[in-house]
């Protein structure tokens, strides 16, 4: 098992690390998208100054809802609602995005994780396919988990800052405190991005060093070729001829014998004395006296 897995794995030092990273910011992203079941909250939002402002905090729920520390609501999306301001459905629009997002981007992790894995090295003829498959799969949730981070921090924390201005009615500075759940989705993209890095770094190194390893190729290949053409009467050579040499002679040995044999059983002796019974040697002997190299007259 462990031998035909060699044959399955990259054996390359940074594509491995590389493997790791993916493997890690994949679990992390795996609980960032469970903590939308959990209803986690995903940060706080808070004035600057909490001494200027009626109220301490606004937590941001992963479940796309707003809410005081006493638990009052002040934004949620729903069918009852009378009215909802346009800051408030661009949060939840704006988490719906990030969702989603997180959602493709952990299956392509996944995805990227097994077929870059087990399934590039069996299909690659030369180590430059390699590494451009590898790449190509680490590009995709790559490019993923960033758009979810962008949209995140580029358009779901404004709209909801608007938000919980527009409700409360403070015009002060706010500031957004991270909990361990954007946190985790911060590391998650550092390792992505590392981990990308990592293999357009190797591939870029195989690629510069592309042409000296063909030459040590071909000047390998051409020792290889004048070693063929000159070493023809090595030992290898040499102990072949042998055998079959001796297997020839050892064939017509038992083709001589083969015939001996027949000849004594087709003129049996009719003399009792075991000494008047032809020999195999007398056999032999015969054999080869009828033998004539004279050319026969037509």
């Amino acid at each position: 098992m462990a031998l035909h897995l060699c044959h399955l794995v990259p054996r390359d030092i940074y594509i491995l690390v590389a493997f790791a990273f993916l493997f890690a910011s994949c679990i992390l992203q795996l609980i960032v998208v469970m903590s939308r079941v959990s209803g986690r909250d995903v940060g706080i939002i808070q004035p600057q100054h909490p001494g200027t402002s009626g109220y301490n905090a606004v937590h941001v729920s992963a479940s796309f809802v707003l809410y005081l520390e006493g638990g009052k609501k002040i934004c949620e999306m729903n069918d009852d609602g009378d009215k909802i301001f346009v800051g408030c459905a661009r949060f939840v629009s704006s988490f719906h995005m990030v969702g989603w997002i997180l959602l493709y981007s952990v299956v392509t992790s996944y995805l990227s994780f097994f077929f870059g894995m087990f399934c590039v090295v069996p299909f690659s003829k030369t180590t430059m396919t390699v590494f451009a498959l590898e790449m190509s799969l680490f590009w995709v949730p790559l490019l993923l988990h960033s758009a979810a981070v962008g949209v995140f921090w580029g358009r779901l924390l404004p709209s909801a800052e608007k938000t919980v201005q527009l409700n409360l009615g403070q015009n002060t500075d706010l500031m957004f405190v991270q909990s361990y759940i954007s946190i985790l989705m911060s590391v998650s993209q550092g390792l992505l991005t590392l981990s990308f890095f990592l293999v357009v770094f190797r591939f870029f190194v195989a690629l510069c060093r592309r042409k000296a390893v063909k030459q040590r190729a071909v000047a390998r290949g051409d020792i290889d070729r004048l070693m063929r053409c000159h070493l023809v009467n090595d030992d290898w050579e040499r102990q072949k001829e042998v055998l079959e040499d001796y297997a020839e002679r050892l064939m017509f040995e038992i083709d001589i014998r083969e015939e001996c044999k027949q000849k004594s059983a087709e003129t049996p002796s009719t003399s009792n004395d075991p000494t008047d019974r032809p020999t195999e040697e007398a056999h032999l002997n015969l054999i080869e006296e009828n033998v004539s190299c004279e050319p026969v007259e037509c």
